[in-house]
């Protein structure tokens, strides 16, 4: 964990002149850099969190690994550059298509809560998928990477039950792009929806006459839902793109 060690580069008015120093916890541990007003100073900290990060910077909570800059100024209008290099362990966030959760971290370990009844744990429901039975507010307790972090409550109404009626198989699986479905039967409509982990659907095309579908989704690697739709069934399956 970088979290309070970072360098700091410092430059005369032209330019010139470079000095780096390495900082812990605020205090120089490879030199004495001075206070020197007319130097302009570029700092970069690294830091992990388990699911947001408060950087006392700029005093704002972040919840994305990524880059993040502050300018600040001095009284002689020289600006000191810091710069954030920041690494989230845990994506919490869920995607939700009807009474379907989806933890959107992967690889880790699952407890689905109910928030209706202050957090309580869901017997059996260990998995990175949540089928709710009953419309309600669900969350999902995660554990990965040494962090455990617990989700928003997602908001659940049920009506017509996902279930799994109408596909027989799906592959293959991991696939470099083209996906296969076989159906129950033939059914004169079938809706095909692909929805990714941020619930932007990707595919969206409608079937006639037909008990097996063959079509490509042109997108990055990650994990992907696929809805089927025939008549009053619905079925999601979860597919890896390479």
């Amino acid at each position: 964990n970088y979290g309070d060690v970072y360098i700091r580069k410092g430059y005369d008015n032209d330019g010139t002149n470079l000095a780096e120093h390495w900082y812990d916890a605020g205090q120089n541990i490879l030199g004495t850099p001075g206070d020197n007003n007319n130097v302009v100073w570029e700092t970069n900290q690294y830091a992990e969190a388990c699911d947001k990060y408060l950087w006392d910077v700029n005093n704002t909570v972040y919840t994305e690994t990524g880059t993040y800059t502050y300018v600040l100024p001095n009284i002689y209008n020289i600006d000191s550059v810091i710069t954030l290099n920041l690494t989230i362990l845990i994506d919490k966030t869920v995607t939700s298509i009807d009474n379907l959760l989806m933890a959107n971290e992967t690889d880790a370990e699952y407890q689905w809560l109910d928030c209706n009844k202050n957090m309580e744990p869901i017997e059996g429901a260990t998995q990175q998928s949540f089928e709710a039975d009953t419309s309600g507010n669900y969350a999902v307790r995660i554990t990965k990477n040494g962090c455990t972090v617990v989700s928003d409550c997602y908001d659940v109404v049920t009506g017509t039950k996902i279930t799994k009626g109408n596909i027989l198989a799906v592959y293959p699986n991991p696939t470099n792009g083209i996906i296969n479905l076989k159906l129950d039967r033939t059914y004169k409509k079938t809706t095909v929806f692909v929805v990714n982990l941020q619930g932007k659907t990707v595919f969206n095309r409608t079937f006639k006459n037909i008990s097996s579908i063959s079509f490509n989704i042109n997108e990055k690697p990650g994990l992907y839902l696929i809805e089927v739709i025939t008549g009053n069934k619905k079925s999601v399956k979860k597919i890896i793109k390479l």
